[in-house]
């Protein structure tokens, strides 16, 4: 074949036309193939070693740890006192600058509030959660709490500047460090400990080289941070803050709200199984739904801006998410537990059943996550704050229900299930209508 007649096979033409059309320098599609590609590598890393850790610590030491994270979630919804999910509002990045500065100030008031809290209330809180092995375990929680408010707001600066690089390989590090932790520690037989202090550490590794690279690439900003420009940004959004964190901290409640009443009604192990069946299907989630959200929002907040409303972006987003969900998420309803007892071992047969039914629910949020900001872009503050209400009481029902009726586990799940769907639904619904603008 000639070289011409090379140029122009048809398949390689239009894969050049394709890529010329959909991965521009600066498109949608290249920003989140960026975020994409880094989420990918660093939640492989894990994916490829759980199979080893799950052989090397119990489904009790999963439970502990999965009872860390919640808590420190909790928790951490409110260690910038919400702030930095503000800073891609203001048109100028000067005004930006000053929510970050903000932001990192309020995340270390946070923790030392944090600190006293567990210094103080140790016992009665280890007794509340009915896990005596978390107790001191506490006392790392506001670490953890000031690490997640740092990396929120550099993280936030990072998706308005357009850096997804440095976005990604922000997770791959901590990725990296985590789990190389967790597998040393494994093998020297420390228990729980070896999973929690493995996340703790890959998390200050994360953070801090996060932390040196957007000073190394931005520091030239550092000179626009102003005490007066600073209260004049907390005070413009002073309002909408109260709702996020109210609403926010009711997300988080009612999202971590299962672990805290499986630890509590049921036992550790319980916990432990419910933990991994729902990281595993969090993946496809935090693979390419999260990536594809966060260029989304600051798509979305750009075209609100400009033309105030984005209902086309907004359904070309969940067309894509849906056509992404429908294989993976099925594979996991029909082959839960085989996939889990081959890849995980004869000890978490349980988790693929919890699999199984969690599926169901994990398929809508897959679809409907990207877009779930759409309230917080057009600054509907009740709507955020109602919606979570509700979700948060739906859950609470269900473990009272539980508790009170003697519910066995799979009916607690489906329980679980139907209230994911139900409340994603509504939230598409509202989304879709606020993202058509005012009429």
């Amino acid at each position: 074949m000639t070289g011409d007649g090379f140029r122009s096979f048809m398949p390689l033409k239009k894969l050049s036309i394709l890529k010329k059309k959909y991965l521009t320098q600066g498109s949608f599609a290249a920003h989140a193939l960026t975020l994409m590609t880094g989420t990918i590598i660093a939640q492989a890393i894990p994916v490829a070693v759980s199979p080893i850790l799950t052989r090397i610590y119990s489904p009790s030491d999963f439970g502990l740890w999965a009872l860390f994270i919640s808590l420190t979630s909790i928790i951490s919804i409110i260690a910038t006192a919400r702030y930095e999910l503000t800073i891609i509002l203001p048109e100028k990045d000067e005004d930006a600058i000053n929510l970050v500065a903000l932001s990192i100030v309020i995340a270390f008031a946070i923790s030392f509030v944090v600190f006293l809290i567990v210094l103080i209330f140790n016992k009665p809180i280890t007794r509340l959660l009915g896990n005596p092995a978390i107790s001191r375990w506490l006392y790392f929680i506001p670490f953890s709490v000031l690490l997640t408010g740092i990396f929120q707001a550099l993280n936030c600066w990072s998706n308005r500047r357009k850096k997804y690089a440095r976005m990604a390989r922000r997770q791959i590090t901590q990725s990296v460090a985590t789990v190389s932790t967790q597998l040393c520690l494994g093998v020297v037989k420390v228990g729980s400990g070896g999973l929690l202090g493995g996340g703790i550490t890959g998390q200050a590794i994360g953070t801090g080289v996060f932390a040196r690279q957007t000073w190394k690439e931005d520091k030239e900003w550092h000179q626009h941070i102003n005490k007066e420009v600073l209260k004049n940004q907390g005070s413009r959004y002073l309002n909408l803050v109260k709702y996020l964190n109210l609403s926010h901290l009711i997300g988080a409640l009612h999202q971590q709200l299962p672990i805290l009443i499986l630890n509590k009604i049921f036992d550790s192990a319980t916990a432990g199984f419910f933990s991994l069946a729902n990281r595993i299907l969090s993946l496809p989630i935090s693979i390419l739904a999260d990536a594809m959200g966060v260029v989304f929002r600051q798509r979305a907040s750009e075209e609100y801006a400009k033309a105030k409303k984005f209902d086309r972006l907004l359904l070309k987003t969940v067309k894509h998410t849906f056509l992404l969900s429908l294989l993976p998420f099925c594979l996991f309803m029909v082959w839960g537990k085989d996939i889990f007892l081959f890849v995980f071992g004869k000890n978490w047969g349980r988790a693929g059943e919890f699999a199984s039914i969690l599926a169901f629910g994990s398929f809508f949020a897959f679809v409907i996550n990207p877009v779930d900001k759409t309230a917080l872009i057009v600054e509907a503050k009740r709507y955020i704050l109602f919606w979570h209400i509700g979700k948060l009481i739906a859950i609470l029902s269900s473990g009272f229900c539980t508790y009170y009726f003697h519910f066995n586990i799979i009916t607690f799940l489906w329980l679980i299930v139907m209230i994911h769907v139900s409340s994603y639904v509504i939230d598409l619904f509202v989304c879709w209508n606020l993202s058509k603008g005012k009429p």
